[in-house]
Order: C-alpha cells, then structure tokens, then sequence
C-alpha cells in the first residue's frame, strides 16, 4: 500500500482499489447466500399442531446442514453424549473479531460469524428439543409424549425467537453499514480530503462500532446463557431418563413379584384344591362304608325284629288261642247262668205277679217283655199300670179294652219318642201331653200328607190371582167368615197371628191341632177385623191312633 495522503486522507493504490472491490463483491455474495439460508430456514421452520412440535425423519433443505455444517438429528434417535459436548465446545469458543483494520472485513465477518452463530443456536435448539422429546415407549402411552414436546415446544420457541431477534439486529447493521464503511474507507484510500461530514460519518461509525460490540458481546453472554440452560436441560433430561429407568425398573420388578405372588397363590390353591379334593374322596369313600354298614345294621336289626316279632306273634296267637278258649268258656258260662237267672225272673213276674221294689229295680236294667207288637215291647210292669188304670176307669171286665189299651200306649209311646217329648209322671193320658202330640201331628208330613199338600195348593192358586171364596168353596173343607173384636180375640187361639193383616191382604198357612186355616181381609176398623177363611182339616191323635189299632198286630206273654 503506498503511503501517499491528500488532505490526511490516505490515498490507495490500484491493486489496494481491486482488494476493496472484491472484498464488496464477496461481502455482497455472502449476504446473498446468508438470506437464501434464512429463506430455506423459515421455508423449512418445524411445523407445530397446538404448540407441540412435530418430527420428521429427514431435513427439507440440504443446503442449511451443509451451511451449518451440522448434523441433523431425527426426531425418532437420542443425542449422543458426545455430540452434546461438541455442540456446547463449538457454542463456547464462538469468537469476534475486534481487531479495526478493514471495516468491511470486520462487519462481513461479524455478519457471517452472527449468521453462522444464529444458525448453530438455531440448529442446537432444535437439536436440544430434539433431545429432550423423549421417544414414544413401547406400550404407546401418548400423554406423556405430548406433555413432553409440550415443554420442550415452549422453551425452544423463547430461545428461537431471541436468537433471531439478536441476528436481525446484526444483520440490519451490517447490511446498512458495510456499504457506507467500505465506501468512506475508499475515499479515505483515494485521497480526498475529510470532510466534516465525512468525519460525522466517522464519528457514527465508531458509535455503530461501540453499539455492534456490545451487541456481540451480549449476544455471546446470552449464547453461554443458553448453552448453560442447554446443559441444565441436559441434565434434567438425564435425571429424567434415569427416574423414568428406575420407574420402569420398578414397575418390572412390582409386576415380578405381582406375577410371583399370583403364581404362589394359584398354586397354593392348587395345593388347597387338591387337598379339598382328597378330604372329598375320603369323605366320600367313609360315606359310602358307613352307608353299606349301616345298610347291613339295618338289614340284620330287620331280621331281628321280624323274627322276634314272628316269635312274639307265634307266642301272642298261642295265649290268645288260649285265653280266648278260657273266656269262651267263661262267658258261655256266664251266660247260660245269666239265661237261667232271667228265665227265672221273668217266669217268676209273668206267672206268680211278684210286685215289689226290687223287682221293679230288677226290671228297668232286665226288662221282662209282658207283650209283644210289630213296633216293640211292652215291659211287664208298664203292661200292668196300663191294665190297672184301664180296667179301673173304662171297663173292669172287657179284655178287649185292655188291649186297645196296650196298643193305644205302643203308639203314644212311639210318638213321644219321635217329637222327643217327656212323659210328665209317666202318664201317657195327661192332657198337655195329649195336646203336645195333637200340635206336632198337625205339622207332621208322614202323618197329615193329604191335607198339608192341599192347603199349600190352595194357597199357590190364592197367590196367583184367583177368587179366594171359588178357590176356598172347591178345594178347602170349609168356608166361612168370622169377624176377630177386642171382646172375643182371647177366645181365638189365631187371632194374635192375624190381627195385622190389612184390607184384601191373604195370610200365610196357619197350622192348628184341628187343622190348616188361610184369612183373608175384608173389613178393618179399630175396634173389628172382618176375615173370610178356608179350613182343610188336620188328622187329629184320635184318629190317627184309631187307624193304626186296625189291623195291629200283639202277642200277650202275660196271660
């Protein structure tokens, strides 16, 4: 460089003029280049879905890793530890040069070392979020892969941006300034003179200078920054990974002992199952004994007692054989004794009249028959107040009287038993009684059939609309009218029955001992009740006893 100066400007030498030209075109060459890399950067920046990054195994741009000269890492592989040693080596002895000799030197070199830096941090943080991704597992638990590049999403978005902003600045500097720069620097080479405004410039320059070294320098503490909090996320990374090993080791060694303790308790319960399976077989082979022995008990309890009962029964038929040949013995004894006895004692009262207490006595347990008829007999001492009552009020010396008598007592009799009457002082002829019997004959179907199913007839006939007096005149006994006052309603034994009965209204069936009376309403007044009646007449006792003498047959033992 040749030492000629004008107006204290250094003027340069045709050669030095062709170093500065080149030096412009390589710096403008190398800016071209940096903004296609920058272009290829942001045209290949790392796609993110809700703020978690996404992977791809191969870089889009081949250019910015050959530029960068790093190795681009897939997202599916783990960093190794010496590649992270590099990358913090090449981070840290990132240098600037400070020297003053060529301003554009200085600033091209700044520019490209910035771009080269920027690039590297760029390229590191992604490698790092690369890095502390973690690779999905085996058992595909999504969540933790999707909190994982989550964080690491964030924290690499803040450091990118920082970077870029620091890279901006610097590349905004140097591309307005390294042109002016390279240009003072010629007209200070060419010789002109120093202008005021010139030296204005100069004065920027060195501002610019001062502003582009502190930003070098703050960008180089924050590169350590990084490269320490890059460390930092190393290491938590590694103690990650570790916990997460231990975890996993854990969890292995858990599922061992699950699986051991599952294989312990199947076979203890094998080991029971088997166990349960014997005591059942025993259980089972001494149920079966007991039950064959205690079939065979049975079988000779059975036989015992069916020959102790045979034996018993031989023995039983044996004294019932004889016993029973005893007391037939016994009891015909007894009873040709007692036929004797009772031969004797009724022979004694029928033939010799014996009357006293004791034969009395004798004879309500003994009964002595005096006569005999078709419906029983007559004990001999009834026979014998009958004969006396009959021959002491009727006729003492009609024999055929005492037999109506007898007969007429056999019905009687019969008749008090059928209407479970009782016989006041044993007198069949009291009146009450007679009039009792009369009462119950009137109601008695088997005795008064004819005229109880004529009345009732004439009754149906009266209800279903025909004349009373026709119906009462054809059908009824008799027909008549009677008129019931307060003078003579006592003398009629029915009046009380019909004294409520109103005009045209017909009565019900009324029974009478004489027999079956229907009334009929025809007058009404307080002090009279006019009635119109039909009479069927009833069997009386008389009658009925009349008619069951005829023809009845008796059997005297008494004479």
């Amino acid at each position: 460089m040749s030492d000629k100066k004008v107006d204290g400007i250094k003027k340069m030498s045709k050669n030095e003029l062709e170093k500065s030209r080149e030096l412009v075109l390589q710096s403008i060459s190398n800016f071209e280049k940096i903004n296609q890399l920058k272009g290829a950067e942001s045209s290949a920046k790392i796609k993110k879905v809700d703020g978690i990054f996404s992977f791809r195994k191969k870089s889009r741009n081949k250019q910015i890793d050959n530029a960068v000269g790093k190795k681009r890492i897939d997202p599916g592989d783990n960093m190794r530890k010496s590649e992270k040693v590099n990358l913090f080596n090449k981070l840290k002895t990132v240098k600037f040069s400070a020297k003053k000799e060529a301003g554009s030197e200085k600033l091209l070199d700044s520019a490209s070392k910035t771009t080269n830096t920027t690039s590297e941090f760029k390229k590191g943080a992604l490698q790092k979020d690369l890095t502390i991704v973690p690779p999905i597992s085996r058992r595909g638990k999504e969540s933790d892969f999707l909190q994982a590049n989550a964080l690491a999403g964030r924290e690499s978005n803040k450091s990118e941006k920082k970077a870029l902003r620091i890279s901006e600045e610097i590349k905004n500097i140097s591309r307005k300034e390294v042109k002016e720069a390279i240009r003072k620097e010629s007209i200070e080479e060419s010789g002109f003179g120093l202008t005021p405004a010139l030296a204005e410039s100069m004065e920027q320059k060195k501002n610019k200078e001062k502003k582009i070294k502190k930003i070098i320098k703050r960008e180089k503490s924050q590169e350590l920054d990084l490269a320490a909090d890059f460390l930092k996320s190393e290491k938590e990374m590694e103690d990650k990974e570790n916990k997460k090993k231990e975890r996993e080791n854990r969890e292995l060694a858990e599922k061992k002992i699950k699986k051991d303790l599952i294989l312990k308790k199947r076979q203890e319960r094998e080991e029971k199952k088997l166990e349960k399976e014997s005591e059942k077989k025993k259980k089972l082979e001494n149920k079966i004994k007991l039950k064959k022995e205690k079939k065979e008990n049975r079988r000779k309890n059975f036989k015992n007692f069916k020959e102790g009962i045979r034996n018993r029964f031989l023995g039983l038929t044996k004294a019932i054989k004889i016993g029973l040949s005893r007391t037939l013995k016994i009891l015909l004894a007894g009873l040709i004794i007692f036929i004797l006895l009772y031969t004797v004692f009724a022979v004694v009262l029928l033939k010799f009249n014996v009357d006293t207490k004791i034969t009395r006595i004798i004879s309500k347990y003994f009964v002595v028959p005096a006569l005999i008829t078709q419906d029983g007999i007559i004990e001999y001492y009834a026979y014998k107040d009958t004969k006396s009552f009959t021959l002491t009020n009727i006729d003492k010396n009609n024999k055929e009287s005492v037999k109506l008598a007898m007969i007429e007592m056999v019905v009687v009799s019969d008749l008090i038993k059928k209407y479970g009457l009782i016989i006041p002082g044993g007198n069949i002829y009291d009146n009450e009684l007679r009039t009792e019997i009369a009462e119950r004959i009137a109601f008695d179907i088997a005795i008064n059939q004819v005229g109880i199913n004529r009345i009732k007839k004439i009754k149906e006939m009266i209800d279903e609309g025909n004349d009373f007096v026709k119906i009462s005149n054809k059908y009824g006994d008799s027909q008549d009218l009677i008129t019931i006052s307060k003078q003579n309603e006592n003398q009629i034994a029915y009046s009380q029955k019909v004294k409520d009965l109103e005009i045209n209204e017909v009565s019900d069936i009324i029974y009478m001992p004489e027999g079956y009376y229907i009334f009929r309403c025809y007058e009404k007044s307080a002090s009279r009740l006019g009635l119109s009646y039909v009479f069927v007449k009833a069997r009386s006792l008389e009658e009925y006893i009349a008619e069951t003498v005829r023809g009845y047959s008796l059997w005297s033992l008494a004479e």
